[in-house]
């Protein structure tokens, strides 16, 4: 992801457990629609799965 400029890891190592933080570049969040899309179709087709085997 850094490589690419998509985004920046963060390491806390001063922490215990050590936290990893990302934060999202301008190009991860145009992927914003197609994340929501899939999520919204995941739901109906969740819904059909029981219905189907109810």
């Amino acid at each position: 992801m850094e490589l690419k400029d998509c985004g920046k890891r963060l390491v806390y190592s001063e922490k215990m457990p050590v936290v990893v933080e990302y934060i999202f570049g301008d190009y991860n969040r145009t992927l914003k629609t197609v994340i929501v899309s899939f999520s919204t179709w995941e739901e109906i087709a969740e819904n059909i799965r029981k219905d189907f085997f109810a």
